[in-house]
């Protein structure tokens, strides 16, 4: 009968258990995933120089769209392009190399290509052949597909900046009271886009013509854009617009709040603060705790 190691989730076959991660796996995947001792030098010289290579990949295929820039600094571009590849498939494989370390991927080869076929992991991979590929095809329609592909190192960049992974796990945090405000203000959208149609329907026909071309409308009104390419004209279509206005400002403010208090708290929570202990400076509650003692 084969066991499992405790504190992991790999199977054993055939009765032998996968062999521990060494020092040097452990070591790799703590510099790679931001969890290296603090303070360690090492990690710092790690975690910017990731960083630095995946803004110098966007800033690349940014530039490389401006044809002055393009023409001039060709070879520079591309040399840079083939550098900061090769750094992103040293960076993959140490992943793939290191991912036994985690728990969910202990089982030797097996737990690797689990990692593998990861959405974190297939990002990474896509985003290395994005940088390479252009360099190793004279398929133009490939190479364009490369570099829609290459909007990806957006991605690692995310992966990579730890105030980025705060801002994921806010969001994770708080996706339930998102989910109901962005609710509130798709109700609202499509109200109000449906009242202005059969409003507008007569009027302008050709601007009103249903309901999904009046959401266009909305969404414009919604969002304070204002394009000014569809606009009501009879007098209760402008109320209305009026109305999806004023209410679109104020469901949009809803979702801001949340996402500040989130902020907020983790902040605190990262500094070490309590965020429902007295003020240190006064000794006054919270504002939500002050109210409900003002009124006791």
């Amino acid at each position: 009968m084969g066991t499992v190691r405790p504190g992991t989730t790999a199977t054993v076959v055939a009765g032998r258990a996968p062999a521990p991660p060494s020092a040097a796996q452990r070591r790799v995947h703590g510099l790679l995933d931001g969890r290296a001792e603090a303070g360690d030098p090492l990690d710092v010289a790690c975690y910017y120089a990731l960083l630095g290579a995946i803004v110098l990949a966007i800033a690349v295929m940014v530039l490389e769209t401006v044809p002055s820039v393009a023409t001039r600094w060709s070879l520079a571009l591309g040399a840079l392009d083939v550098g900061l590849g090769a750094v992103f498939v040293v960076e993959y494989v140490a992943r793939v190399w290191s991912a036994p370390v985690d728990p969910r991927y202990a089982d030797g080869w097996r737990g690797r290509l689990r990692f593998m076929r990861s959405p974190l992991a297939l990002l990474d991979l896509i985003a290395v052949m994005a940088l390479l590929l252009p360099h190793l095809t004279f398929d133009l329609r490939t190479a364009r597909i490369a570099r829609i592909f290459a909007l990806l190192r957006v991605g690692k960049l995310g992966r990579t900046a730890r105030s980025l992974a705060m801002a994921q796990r806010i969001f994770r945090a708080r996706r339930d009271d998102l989910l109901l405000a962005m609710g509130a203000v798709g109700s609202l959208l499509l109200v109000g886009s449906t009242m202005v149609y059969f409003a507008e329907h007569d009027a302008q026909p050709e601007k009103f013509s249903s309901i999904p071309e009046a959401l266009w409308w909305g969404v414009a009104t919604i969002t304070t854009v204002g394009y000014g390419d569809v606009y009501p004209v009879t007098t209760i279509g402008k109320l209305i617009g009026g109305c999806l206005a004023v209410f679109g400002i104020a469901s949009f403010a809803l979702p801001t709040a949340i996402l500040g208090a989130a902020f907020l708290e983790e902040l605190q929570r990262a500094r070490g603060v309590d965020a429902h202990a007295p003020c240190p400076t006064c000794g006054r509650p919270p504002a939500d705790d002050a109210g409900s003692a003002g009124s006791t």
